[in-house]
C-alpha cells in the first residue's frame, strides 16, 4: 500500500488551494508534508493548528476563530481536490470535534475505532494530572475505566458517522461534502480524546468529580513538572525540480508524559512496545511512500503547557 500521491503533487495542492492564506513557505511545507504522513497512512488523523478557521458557528458545536483565517469551504474544496487525485484508501475527510478541527484518512481511522474499541484502548495509558494532585499519577482502575466509557462512546459514534459515508447532516449542508461532525464535547474529554486520536501512547486525564475545568486549569496543571517531551521524526524523500533527490526530516508524534512516570512501570515497559509498534509500522511504509526509518528523541524539560 503506497500514498497515492508523491509528495510534490501535495505541496502543489498546499500553494493552489490555501496559498492565499498560508502565506510563509514553511507553513505550506509543513502542512504538505503532515498531508503526505496522512495519505500515506503514517497516521488516521491531523489537528489542524496552522492557522485559523473560520466558516462553522460556535453553535454548531465547531471551531471558530477572530481575524485572518482559511473558510471552511476552501479546506474542503483542498480535501476534494486531494481525493480526486487519491485512492480510495487515502481518502481524506475534515471531522470537527467539540473546538477541534482534524482531517481524517477516513480507513485508517476506521480500522483504528474497531481496533480499540476492541481491545478497550490498551494502548493508551492514563495518567491523572488534577491540580487537587500533589503530583501526577498513573489513573486507578475505576478512574480508567470511566475514562473508557467516555472515549468509547465517543468512537461509536464516529463509528456510525464513516458508516454513513458521504450522506448529508447539518454541518454537511453548511459547508460542503465530506464534512463530519461528532457534536461538542468538554474539555476534560477534548484532552485525552485528542491523544488517542492522534496516536500517543499517554493520555492526560482530570478526575475530579464535577471539576470546572478551564483552559488557564489545562495549561498549568503540569507546569511544575519535569516532563519527558518525545518526538518520533521520519525522513521524506523529495524530487526537486532539477531532478535531485532530497530527504527532510519531520515531526509525526510529539507528546508528553510525567518523567517519574516515564521511568516507572508500567509505563516504561508501555512505551518500549509503543515505540517497537510504531518503527514497525513506520517501517513497514517506507518503501512504497519514500520514508526513512523513523527516529525517536527525547527531552526532559520543564514546560508550561504540555497537554
Amino acid at each position: 500500500m503506497t500514498a497515492s500521491l508523491p509528495l510534490s503533487h501535495v505541496q502543489q495542492l498546499v500553494q493552489a488551494e490555501l496559498g492565499g492564506v498560508l502565506k510563509k513557505r514553511e507553513k505550506r511545507e509543513c502542512v504538505a508534508h503532515d498531508v503526505y504522513m496522512l495519505l500515506a497512512r503514517v497516521r488516521p488523523v491531523l489537528l489542524w493548528d496552522y492557522c485559523a478557521v473560520g466558516g462553522i458557528e460556535a453553535q454548531h458545536g465547531g471551531y471558530q476563530s477572530a481575524g485572518r483565517c482559511v473558510q471552511m469551504f476552501e479546506l474542503d474544496h483542498f480535501v476534494l481536490s486531494i481525493n480526486a487525485a487519491s485512492s480510495e484508501q487515502s481518502h481524506l475527510r475534515s471531522l470537527v470535534l467539540g473546538s477541534s478541527l482534524l482531517l481524517v484518512n477516513e480507513q485508517l481511522l476506521r480500522e483504528q475505532i474497531c481496533r480499540d474499541l476492541s481491545n478497550s484502548f490498551s494502548r493508551l495509558q492514563f495518567v491523572a494530572i488534577d491540580n487537587s494532585l500533589s503530583y501526577p499519577r498513573p489513573s486507578t482502575q475505576s478512574e480508567r475505566s470511566h475514562m473508557v466509557q467516555q472515549l468509547s462512546s465517543v468512537a461509536e459514534a464516529l463509528q456510525r458517522l464513516l458508516a454513513r459515508g458521504r450522506a448529508e447532516d447539518d454541518l454537511t449542508l453548511m459547508h460542503g461534502d465530506g464534512l463530519l461532525r461528532a457534536g461538542a464535547h468538554s474539555l476534560l474529554l477534548m484532552i485525552p480524546l485528542h491523544a488517542w486520536l492522534l496516536c500517543y501512547p499517554v493520555a492526560y486525564c482530570f478526575v475530579t468529580a464535577a471539576i470546572e475545568l478551564t483552559e488557564k486549569d489545562a495549561n498549568t496543571c503540569l507546569s511544575a513538572q519535569l516532563l519527558r517531551v518525545s518526538r518520533v521524526s521520519v525522513s521524506v524523500a523529495e524530487q526537486r525540480e532539477d531532478g535531485r533527490l532530497l530527504h527532510s526530516d519531520h515531526i509525526v508524534q510529539s507528546f508528553s508524559c510525567p518523567t517519574c512516570l516515564a521511568e516507572a512501570e508500567p509505563f516504561a515497559t508501555h512505551m518500549k512496545s509503543w515505540w517497537e509498534a510504531t518503527r514497525k509500522h513506520v517501517e513497514g511504509l517506507s518503501a512504497t511512500a519514500g520514508l526513512g526509518t523513523p527516529v525517536l528523541s527525547s527531552q526532559d524539560m520543564y514546560q508550561e503547557v504540555a497537554l
